[in-house]
């Protein structure tokens, strides 16, 4: 997930482009260049049953 215009998107896709810059393909938006350090939050989901968090990669 990513901030951008005061809104959370899922990343679907990220490519390499020149000189370190990457570019963020979304489902629900248009793709977003990246030229610097960006934070990235992975969501979290909680198994309610054991109290643990875990974390999925879809």
């Amino acid at each position: 997930m990513v901030l951008h215009d005061h809104v959370y998107f899922a990343v679907a896709d990220m490519v390499s482009a020149r000189n370190g810059t990457k570019i963020l393909h979304f489902q629900d938006r248009e793709p977003l260049l990246i030229e610097g350090p960006i934070t990235v939050l992975r969501q979290v989901e909680y198994a309610v049953s054991f109290g643990e968090i875990v974390y999925s990669r879809p």
